[in-house]
Parts: structure tokens; sequence; C-alpha cells
């Protein structure tokens, strides 16, 4: 995919066209001498002599900015559409991690029918969400008029395939509704095809679906296991739902968006009035083999921008434009007027001049703001102050400031700065990574699971937007960024891309910041893990699709250390790196040398209790009182190490686990 970006000195140079005049030809002295020196009839050619090559080069340069136009619109659709689409591979990658972690067993069908349930209730885009497997055996949860229905269908040795079909109840409970025989088998369905070609994942050709009977296209995925491939994962897409969003993107009074196959046929579009056209179009843009993406036919200009290679999508994203939208009130003033006497002909020249200046300025304003959408700046609204007399360009401007709250809902799904630094670099997202220091922080909600058994499926959400965003505020608010959301957990990094001062200070924090919001909130009991060192940060994925993200022996331990807080009863822990970074300011607990799953040694695992400044001094005694007795329980004095544990017990108000816990251990090895 090619984006075109402009450079200072060319957004320099089009603030400079915008504010001064139009000009084409020397209109003035032209019209003078024009009416000075000759007769009616030699002011006749003479309007014929001038008038038509300047409505000509006017109509060619307003023609210019609308291809400008049409390639940006496409530009900016596509990039929208691979936002809408990306749902789908991000959403199975997911599950199938769940699979892979044993969150999810693929031997329960109900688990497999909450899964996919609770997958089309969070994606309104998805139409089904099915898993099947190599012998043909389907589950899968269909989104329906009247609700939702999970069918389970098996194939028996006779060919037959029995259907299962089932309806939810009390919101969580899947009750039997029809069973029956037929001869559906996915084998024999257009997604197969893209299952066996593309197990690492790929979309299927537009087809008709079996069950709902409407025509979509599916994304499919494998489920890996260490035996191979047990399965599939798909979600299906409808195709009326790709025409209304393609509706949204609506340019001009006449504007159309396409989606097209290699073949040319209409995949969705955003108006059905004119699809004739553009498969002759399309037709004769193959046949004539040119390397430019514009194309046209007698009314109407085409931009073709097919969809990037590493997103396995063989469609192009098509604008067309009819010329209805930018010459025919020009070519109904240049008819008018010749109708007009002598006097009146200078006048109207001068009209016109205006006129296209004016049709010129307002679609370089429009140029400019679209430019400003293309970097994600959604500061400027150029076109919120623009007025003009034409329809078109007033529907343009509606058009365009739609379409950039369409980009700015589509932002929220991946941090903006990171988007910002790769359009301001100029190149291309590309697979790559390099060591730097970084901080990791990881967030997650505590009894979680438990208690969304409890929870109706809508409490469960607002419980995890509540918490996540609360988070993710905090962490902004800190300048870490928000690296990605594992269900009812958050990922955070600080120091990467753009370094910032004392990082691990910066995450330790946010952390303080994030205990205090949810003090006392029974429902926002979290744990937390900070860990400091040196990572690999960088692109990371595969051909199709990229993840920012840091990954290394850094990362897991501040993932384990969170995890290990359920342990010893603790909310925030820290690695040796982090704590070093803030032992200064911060009041830190050495909680115990700890082994953490996957290493081979243990590390001193510390828990943030808070500011040095904010803590009470009995506090700050029975932290040292355990300190102390953690020194004595190390050298094998373990009566010594029992007494300090207990009064440090006593301190922290008779309910600290830790020293509880070393309490214990230290008697148990002084007998």
């Amino acid at each position: 995919m090619h984006l075109t970006y402009f450079s200072q000195s060319d957004i320099y140079l089009i603030k400079m066209q915008i504010n001064k005049p139009f000009r084409t030809f020397p209109l003035r002295t032209t019209l003078v001498v024009a009416v000075l020196s000759t007769a009616l009839l030699v002011m006749a050619i003479v309007f014929g002599a001038v008038g038509i090559p300047a409505y000509g080069k006017a109509k060619k340069e307003i023609g210019v900015l609308w291809n400008d136009i049409a390639e940006q619109v496409a530009l900016n659709a596509t990039e929208q559409m691979l936002r809408y689409f990306q749902n789908g591979p991000i959403t199975m990658r997911v599950i199938e991690g769940f699979v892979e972690e044993k969150q999810l067993q693929l031997d329960n069908n109900e688990a497999i029918f909450d899964i996919c349930y609770r997958t089309l209730k969070e994606n309104t885009a998805f139409a089904t969400v099915h898993y099947f497997k190599k012998d043909g055996t389907f589950y899968g949860v269909f989104r329906l008029q009247d609700g939702y229905q999970a069918s389970y269908r098996v194939i028996g040795a006779d060919g037959k395939t029995v259907i299962k079909n089932y309806k939810i109840s009390n919101g969580n409970t899947w009750v039997q509704s029809e069973e029956i025989v037929g001869d559906y088998d996915p084998r024999k369905r257009p997604f197969w095809k893209t299952a066996i070609d593309h197990p690492e994942g790929g979309w299927s050709d537009p087809y008709q679906f079996a069950t709902t009977n409407a025509r979509g296209y599916t994304y499919v995925l494998g489920q890996n296991s260490e035996k191979g491939i047990d399965g599939y994962w798909a979600v299906n897409y409808q195709i009326d739902q790709l025409d209304a969003f393609l509706h949204s993107l609506k340019i001009g009074a006449e504007g159309i968006v396409y989606v097209l196959a290699e073949d040319g046929e209409v995949i969705a579009e955003s108006s059905n009035q004119d699809s004739q056209s553009i498969g002759l179009a399309w037709e004769q843009y193959r046949a004539s083999q040119q390397t430019s993406r514009y194309f046209s036919t007698k009314h109407r200009i085409f931009y073709a921008n097919p969809f990037p290679n590493e997103s396995l999508i063989p469609w192009t994203v098509v604008t067309s434009i009819h010329e209805n939208d930018f010459v025919k009130p020009i070519r109904q003033k240049a008819l008018h007027s010749l109708m007009y006497g002598l006097v009146l002909c200078f006048v109207f020249l001068t009209l016109t001049a205006v006129f296209f200046g004016r049709i010129s300025g307002r679609m370089k304003e429009i140029a400019w703001e679209l430019d400003e959408v293309s970097n994600l700046s959604f500061g400027m609204r150029i076109a919120d102050h623009l007025f003009s007399r034409i329809r078109e360009i007033n529907a343009m401007n509606h058009g365009l400031n739609k379409m950039k709250v369409a980009l700015q809902s589509f932002a929220k799904y991946v941090p903006i700065d990171l988007i910002k630094k790769l359009i301001f670099s100029g190149r291309a997202a590309e697979q790559g990574a390099e060591k730097k220091e970084v901080t990791v922080f990881f967030a997650d909600m505590a009894g979680f699971t438990s208690m969304s058994e409890n929870l109706q499926p809508q409490e469960v959400v607002q419980n995890i937007e509540e918490f996540l965003t609360g988070v993710s505020h905090e962490v902004h608010k800190e300048h870490g960024i928000v690296d990605k959301f594992m269900g009812d957990a958050v990922m955070a990094l600080w120091g990467v891309p753009d370094p910032i001062p004392n990082p691990a200070m910066a995450a330790c924090r946010a952390a303080l910041a994030i205990r205090k919001k949810f003090l006392g909130n029974p429902r926002m009991k979290h744990r937390i893990g900070i860990n400091t060192g040196q990572a690999m940060v960088g692109n990371f994925g595969s051909d199709e699709r990229l993840d920012y993200t840091a990954i290394g022996d850094t990362v897991n331990i501040g993932a384990r250390l969170e995890k290990f807080n359920k342990q010893y009863g603790t909310q925030i822990l820290l690695g040796p790196g982090t704590a070093e970074s803030v032992k200064e300011v911060m009041l830190l607990r050495p909680l115990n040398h700890v082994m953490l799953e996957g290493r081979s040694h243990e590390l001193l695992a510390y828990e943030l209790i808070g500011e040095k400044r904010e803590i009470a001094e009995n506090i700050v005694q029975a932290v040292s009182v355990y300190t102390q007795g953690l020194e004595a329980y190390e050298k094998q004095q373990y009566r010594e190490a029992a007494a300090l544990f207990e009064k440090a017990n006593a301190l922290f108000g008779g309910d600290d686990l830790p020293s509880k816990m070393l309490m214990d251990l230290s008697k148990q090895k002084s007998e």
C-alpha cells in the first residue's frame, strides 16, 4: 500500500496557494483589450479563443485536485477497513491463546458455545463465530434476527450430519431446541479451502452462508497443538454490514466507494446506482495494463487502491467521483455566458474567474484537511469553517467530518502515539526489534473468574471496562503506553518507544495511583507486578499482522511477579531492577527470595508499600523489623528470625500474611 504525505515545505506552499489570488490567465488585460479594440464579431471570436481554453484549464486543474481527493479518500477508506477487518484475526488469536493456556477445553461443547457467544456479543460486526475439526465436527453460534443460536453438528458413518441446535436460557445456559439430520459438511464449504491453504490465518472469497443464506466472507485460523492442527476457529462477516460501513464514507453528491475482487466482481459498495459503470471501467483498466492507479470513463474518475499484501485480503478499494460533482456548475455557467451581450461579457468573465478561484481554494483546503486526517491530527477542524455556495462542496465537508469521527473511533483500538511515530517516520511497519532498557507493568483483577460466575455478562463487561479504563488512565498520566489488554489484565510499558526520565519511578507511581483509585471497591481488587531490565522491543508478528511489544526474561518476570502476589497476599510486587531504581523514594519490603515459574534460580521480590514521605512511622518500623527477620532467616538463625517476624506481624496490625508465613517456616526449621 502506498501513502503520500506532505513535507513541511509542501504544506507551506499549499498555505501560500490558499492565501494568494487564484490565477489562470490575465483576465483583466484580455477583456479590456477585447472591449476597446473589436466589434461584436471579434469579441465573440476572442471569447471563443480565450474562454474555452480557460474553461478547459480550470477543469483540468480541478480534475487534478479531485484526483488527489479520490486518492486520499481511497487510502483512508482502506485504513479504516483494515481496522474494521482486524477484529476478526485479533479475536481468533485470543481464543487460540485461551486453548493453548488451557483456559478453554475443546472437549466441552458448552465452553465452546460460551466463548463464541461472548465474542459475538462483544463484536457487532461478526455474523457467526464457529470452530470445526478435520473430521467435519462443527460448533458454532449464529447471530439471528431474534437472538442467538448455537449449533453442534457431527457427521456419522453413513455420511449424514446430526445437527443439534440450542437457544440461550437465563443468559448463561444452552438448552437444546431441535435435532435434525442433514447433509451439512464444513469440509465442502468455501472456508475449508482457506483453512487448509492458510492454517496460520486467511480470508475466504465471498460466498453464501448455509444457515442464514446471507452473502459474506470468513476469516479462518488453525488451532495449534503439540500434535499439529486440532481444528480451526472462524468468524463470518456479512456483506450488507460492509455495504453500510462503506455508505458512511460517501463523498460528494454522486461519489461511490467500491470493494472489488480481482476479477472485478463488486463485493461491496456505498451505493448501487452505477454498478455497471464500474464493471466496464475495471475491465478496460485491467486490459490496458497501465501502471497508474487512476482510470476514468466518460463521466467518472476512479482511483484503485489494493489492500496491502500482508493483510491477505485480495481485494481493491476503488473510489469513483462523477464529473457532475465538480464540473456541472462550471459547464452551466459557460453555456449561459453565450446569451450575454457585450456589456455583460466583462462582468461574466470576472465572476467566472472568481467562481473558479473559490472552487479551487475550497478544494485545496479540503485536501489540506485530508492530509491532517492522514496524519491522525484531529485537533484542527478546518472543514468546520468552510462554507461554499456549491452544495457538493458542503456535502464533502460534511462527509469529511464524519470520516474524521470514524477515524477517531478507530484510533482507540491502538496506541495513537505509535501510529503517529510510524507515519512521521515515512516508513512502513515491518518486523524488527532492538534491545532496550524497559519497565514492564502487569495488572490483573483478583478473583475475576469466581466473581464473573455470579454476574450477568453485561455486569462482567462493565466491571472489566471500569478496571481497564482506570488502569489505562493512570498509565497514560505517568507517560506509559498500554501495550495490550488480555481479558481482565493490562500490560503496559515505560521507556519505549521514546525514553523518559526514570521509567521505573513512573510505573510505581501509576501502580500506587491505581491502588488508591480502587481502594475500598471490592469489585476492583487487583494485583500488580513491575520489573525493569533489558528486553527485546519492537514489531513482532507475521506477514499479515504486527504487534509492537516487548519480550524476554524481563517481561516474563514482571508477569510472574503479578501472579505471585496471590501466594503472599500482597498487591504490588517489584523485581530487583525496579526496586534499585526507586528505593530512595519508595518504601519497599524485601519480601523473600522466590522461585518464579520458568526460572532456574531465585530472585528477591520486593513489595511496594508507598512513598516514604507518606508512610506512617509504625509501618516503616514494621518493614525494618521484617527486613531484619529475613536477614536472620537467610543466615539460618531461625529462632531469632521467628521472633522478629512475629514482632513485624504485630507492627503491621497482626494480620500480615508474609510475616506469618515466614514466622511459621522459621519455627518449623528451628525445631
